[in-house]
């Protein structure tokens, strides 16, 4: 459910695996991704070749000692955006804005400056 949309309504489109993926647009200004990470999260090497053609800022965040989704390979996809960021979080895991919502949400916040 996206900000009360039923599934059927999100547009979809497909990643060059041909895995149907998802999005909803909102609002106006530099579009804003996020994958968030956690069970129902997309395959990450799927998901950054199709968005690695994206002109805009791109933030990859993750924890230092998150097993899934380790600081070494986020920051690697971090350099296939043309305007990647990286950010690790110290303490934190797979969901970093559970572990220190504070920290990460100044992180963002800066980011979106």
């Amino acid at each position: 459910m996206v900000m009360g949309l039923g599934v059927a309504a999100v547009p979809t489109f497909h990643a060059p695996d041909g895995t149907l993926l998802a999005h909803c647009a909102v609002g106006s200004g530099e579009p804003v991704i996020c994958l968030p990470g956690g069970p129902r999260a997309p395959d990450t090497s799927v998901t950054w070749a199709g968005l690695a053609g994206f002109e805009g800022p791109a933030l990859l965040f993750t924890g230092d000692v998150d097993l899934n989704s380790p600081p070494s390979a986020v920051a690697a996809c971090a350099e296939l955006f043309h305007r990647g960021t990286f950010v690790e979080q110290p303490g934190a895991g797979h969901c970093p804005w559970a572990d220190d919502p504070g920290r990460f949400v100044a992180a963002v916040a800066s980011f979106l400056v």
